[in-house]
């Protein structure tokens, strides 16, 4: 490099814009050394022409020493210092996977740093400290000649600002932070219109309008048909699952949102805007779990049988008036975060971000034990001291799945890296589900005790649940972290179509699995069970439909 070349930095709006202008540089011939962006960009690489990352190597290589060392530590530890205990063989597999996971991950993060010193050619030459927040940016170094030609190329390419400055082998000039934007149509009042995940701008809207209508209908219809005849046991077991599964949705979508506005996340857009859709069906869902009362003796089968202590805890009266609290707590916080998102300003989002922690917080809580009240509370004899958390990451995982299945559906307009990362937090959501069933499986088969045991026996021992329980796991873990493992997989769309609609239908077996063998000795799934789903997915799909045609959803400050 000679004394007299110069550092052209340039900033860009946002990913798009700054991807565009880097193809165009190097299709002009122009070498880009550095590339700023608050979060990952797909395909920089391809651009760039850079050779792919030899530090996967290293990582695979230590992933690989660490699980050996897991498994021959333990093995060796416990054929030279045996224990016998409650009669399992001294060398069990399924407590040495936990030694062996630990020290994979610790090797392979090991393996991973060796490798990233060995190739990255530390220390860094150029270092931007303005770029290393929320701003898009490119640098390029060139001679002093052709700094005009180059201004003129990059202000053609939508640069905000340009420039230029010494080389000096220490720090940029500081670039003045960009005020982040929605893509919309400007409207009276400082707003603009959004256009994310809106089923009533869809090109068939009337036909999906009609069809959300009769699927409710349908399913409204079966409902009450069930109820008054043989199949009332059926019927209302099936009305369980799906009132848990879809409030896990609509809780899951709005939390994500407010996770989003916490976490000061500026790698989406438009999928945030989704989540919040999901709202209509939370109040809703406290109605349609008052229509349980009508149902108790059916739903639990502790109603006419004498728990002893436990009764104090299970008893009609109580369990309904703690879990119509909870519900109406996540109706009414959930309520006040929408609003407050589209109300507030850059200036004034304190009441935002305190609103979103709370939710987050009181969703945690009350979701956890309205699972330890209508699932494990089926089973008065089960104890589980973690099941509340595994229930309520699951269902904000199935809404991660659910909100990228509705992108994908109905064709949002999100960018390939924003289906990237979305991709990325499902796949790392899938390994900390796995990670939560494996925690509380081990302990309780480690445990052996028997009111304990019984609950994962009769699931994953007694034919026909033991089919469907492994068909949870894989739906739910194994296919869809073989599909996202990738780098490029998370940004296919139809690898994201798949997983995502794989986690939708994993979850509603788990759901189904959790809730019906505690009422019933054999699982029975026909023509009532399959229209009362369909039912509730209209009524879902309705009451978004409702929302955006009042357009409570389309207005929001600019951003």
């Amino acid at each position: 490099m000679q004394v007299k070349d110069k550092i052209i930095t340039a900033k860009f709006t946002g990913a798009e814009e700054l991807t565009s202008a880097l193809k165009a540089l190097i299709e002009n011939g122009y070498k880009v050394v550095d590339v700023h962006s608050p979060h990952p960009l797909v395909g920089i690489e391809d651009i760039i022409g850079r050779r792919e990352s030899p530090v996967r190597f290293w990582s695979f290589i230590g992933g690989i020493i660490g699980l050996a060392a897991g498994f021959g530590l333990t093995i060796w530890m416990s054929l030279d210092w045996p224990h016998f205990t409650g009669g399992k063989p001294i060398v069990s597999l399924p407590p040495f996977l936990i030694i062996a996971f630990e020290l994979t991950l610790l090797f392979g993060a090991l393996g991973t740093i060796i490798g990233f010193a060995l190739h990255s050619r530390l220390p860094s030459i150029m270092k931007k400290q303005s770029l290393t927040g929320d701003q898009f940016g490119l640098s390029i170094i060139v001679e002093i000649d052709k700094i005009k030609s180059i201004e003129s190329l990059l202000s053609s390419l939508g640069a905000l600002e340009i420039s230029v400055d010494d080389w000096n082998g220490t720090l940029l000039k500081h670039l003045p932070k960009p005020t982040p934007t929605r893509v919309g149509k400007p409207v009276g009042g400082g707003f603009i219109r959004t256009d994310a995940g809106l089923i009533n701008q869809a090109p068939t809207i009337l036909k999906f309008r009609l069809t959300f209508i009769v699927m409710a209908m349908l399913g409204i219809i079966s409902f009450l048909i069930g109820i008054s005849g043989a199949g009332a046991h059926r019927t209302w077991q099936i009305y369980l699952v799906n009132l848990l599964y879809w409030t896990g949705i609509s809780l899951g979508g709005v939390l994500f949102t407010a996770i989003i506005v916490i976490t000061k996340a500026e790698w989406t857009k438009e999928l945030k805007i989704i989540g919040m859709r999901f709202f209509p069906f939370i109040p809703l869902s406290l109605i349609l779990f008052l229509l349980t009362y009508f149902g108790r003796e059916d739903i639990f089968p502790w109603v006419n049988l004498d728990i002893g202590e436990k009764g104090k805890f299970l008893n009609i009266p109580f369990l309904y008036i703690r879990n119509i609290f909870r519900w109406a707590i996540l109706s009414i916080l959930s309520w006040i975060f929408i609003r407050n998102f589209y109300r507030h300003t850059n200036t004034k989002n304190l009441d935002l971000t305190m609103t979103a922690t709370i939710l987050i917080i009181i969703f945690m809580f009350a979701f956890s034990f309205i699972g330890i009240d209508l699932v494990m509370g089926l089973s008065p004899e089960w104890v589980s001291t973690l099941f509340g958390g595994y229930f309520a990451i699951g269902a904000f995982y199935n809404a991660l799945a659910f909100i990228m299945l509705w992108t994908l559906v109905f064709r949002v307009k999100a960018s390939d890296s924003e289906l990237a990362d979305m991709g990325k937090l499902i796949f790392g959501f899938s390994l900390f589900w796995a990670s939560l069933f494996w925690a509380q499986y081990l302990v309780i088969w480690y445990g052996n005790i028997p009111e304990e045991t019984g609950f994962f026996y009769s699931r994953l021992n007694v034919v026909p649940w033991k089919l469907l329980s492994w068909t949870v796991i894989v739906l739910n873990f194994f296919l869809p972290f073989l599909l996202l493992l990738g780098r490029y997989a998370k940004a296919n769309r139809g690898i994201l179509f798949v997983a995502s609609t794989s986690i939708t239908l994993g979850f509603f077996i788990e759901r189904f699995i959790l809730i019906v063998p505690s009422i019933s000795a054999k699982p029975s799934f026909g023509v009532i069970e399959l229209l009362v789903s369909i039912g509730f997915l209209g009524v879902f799909l309705c009451g978004i439909y409702v929302l955006d045609k009042r357009k409570f959803l389309k207005y929001t400050k600019v951003i």
